[in-house]
């Protein structure tokens, strides 16, 4: 049997008496609700919370009682404080505070003076001493030994050959390639062998049923069809068998598109959805599988022979449907378009869709693919006609045009190093706080590319016409660019 590492708090999820990894509505203790009349009934200026180097007065503390308000710096840093002190100061770990965030932010936009003494600098010198190491964020998957030998012994079996043999479920070469391809759905058969070795690695737990693809399908089409009472009928048996456990996990298909994992809580009487994606606006599969399973419930409710059991109500119908993931943890994300040079940029359909949308911004990644396209054509074009290419084709141009993200939408910034001149072409509206100033929008925005620029082309191309300070140029604001494409300029 396959080793499938559950993580533990699903195992706790599945057979502790908490869950953990859900939301849960917070209840409030007695030191809560007295923390809550200590914040109302002070002073604004009373000083609440005193951690040395930090502290909380009312008027920070006030949002912590209101869902409407923003969790301000003051006490996320007197929250991270609290964390540092329950790790004992443990050196690997660095926990910065929001106030040198915001200043490390303010310096990626406006520049580090290193001439001036910059007790940031110092700060930042003292990482040095930590481990940093971000086991929360996601990672790419780095395959074993054994997921190299498993994709070989796939790849060479023949079409029949059954390579994975668990007593009532196996799988056959057919059954296994969609795990070797994004593109190709993961099939009935591969969830039902992997629930199966869940099922055996929780040692068969009474207060859980798993519930395999092919019972979910007949309970969806049960809701749909309907159930013939007077027919004996083997899934009213399975469904009877339910009335043993406290939770049924019934795994949900979405049109051969996507899975995701229903959950009948008997002891709260819920139905908790599991979906890595949070398509919450397209429950039809549940809501027919609960039909279905409401259909063989009346049959068995309506039966003399009716176990005993703790569910309380059989009328799962009428059971709250909860949402329990809020955000994504899986992007749907296939890649229609693809370049590798000269770095990689790949695209999605829902990301090329925003290309033919006028009235939403433009995905960033596909006006660089935009470009890359438009270089590679151009340093092509060189090469054929055997120009010379020295460090790079700037060598060759008077002008260059550099898109810009600015508001939500895009401006160009072109730069013409013949006349000196740097244009400014905005399509947008001018928004109504800068009438009195229009050029004042772009102007730290300008100073921070400027900037930027002189230093790449120092470096790219030293000794050249780009050497020069380009923040001394004229600035020319365009605010109705041509938009006929049969107009050149």
């Amino acid at each position: 049997m396959p080793n499938i590492d559950v993580p533990s708090n699903l195992i706790r999820f599945m057979f502790g008496q908490t869950y953990e990894y859900l939301p849960q509505d917070y209840e409030l203790t007695d030191e809560d609700v007295m923390a809550i009349f200590l914040i109302e009934d002070s002073t604004e200026n009373c000083t609440l919370v005193d951690m040395g180097d930090f502290y909380n007065k009312k008027h920070h503390l006030t949002c912590l009682l209101s869902g409407d308000k923003f969790l301000n710096d003051d006490v996320i840093s007197v929250y991270i404080h609290c964390i540092r002190e329950q790790a004992n100061n443990d050196k690997k770990v660095k926990y910065e505070n929001p106030f040198l965030s915001d200043m490390l932010k303010a310096a990626g936009v406006n520049g580090v003076n290193e001439d001036k003494d910059n007790f940031i600098t110092k700060i930042v010198k003292n990482y040095l001493d930590h481990e940093l190491t971000y086991e929360y964020l996601p990672q790419d998957y780095e395959l074993t030994d054994e997921d190299v030998m498993a994709i070989f012994l796939i790849e060479d079996s023949t079409e029949n050959c059954t390579l994975v043999d668990m007593g009532d479920f196996y799988n056959k070469k057919h059954h296994l390639t969609c795990l070797l391809s994004g593109d190709k759905f993961l099939n009935d058969d591969v969830i039902s062998v992997y629930i199966h070795c869940i099922r055996e690695q929780a040692n068969n737990d009474k207060k859980v049923k798993y519930e395999n693809p092919f019972l979910s399908d007949m309970l969806k089409a049960a809701g749909v069809n309907g159930v013939n009472e007077d027919k004996d009928n083997f899934i009213t048996k399975i469904v009877k068998n339910y009335l043993d456990h406290e939770l049924i996990f019934i795994p949900i298909n979405m049109k051969d598109k996507h899975w995701y994992l229903a959950v009948v809580n008997t002891e709260k009487q819920q139905i908790q959805v599991l979906d890595s994606m949070c398509m919450t606006f397209n429950r039809v599969d549940l809501a027919n599988t609960l039909q279905g399973l409401q259909y063989h419930l009346n049959i068995i409710g309506r039966q003399q022979d009716l176990p005993s059991h703790k569910w309380g109500d059989l009328n799962v119908i009428k059971w709250p449907i909860i949402e329990q993931l809020k955000e994504r943890i899986q992007e749907d994300r296939k890649i229609w378009v693809q370049s590798s040079m000269p770095h990689f940029i790949s695209l999605s359909l829902k990301q090329l869709q925003t290309i033919l949308k006028k009235d939403e911004p433009l995905e960033s990644e596909c006006l660089n693919m935009a470009i890359h396209k438009f270089m590679y054509e151009k340093i092509e074009m060189i090469h054929e006609t055997k120009e010379a290419i020295s460090n790079h084709c700037l060598y060759l141009q008077f002008w260059i045009l550099i898109p810009v993200r600015h508001a939500r939408s895009f401006i160009v910034l072109v730069v013409d190093q013949e006349s000196q001149t740097l244009y400014v072409l905005d399509p947008n509206p001018l928004m109504p706080e800068y009438k009195n100033n229009p050029n004042m929008r772009y102007t730290r925005k300008l100073i921070t590319i400027c900037d930027h620029f002189n230093k790449a082309m120092r470096k790219a191309c030293p000794g050249t016409r780009w050497n020069e300070d380009i923040n001394l140029w004229r600035q020319v604001i365009v605010n109705n660019p041509v938009y006929n494409r049969m107009v050149t300029s």
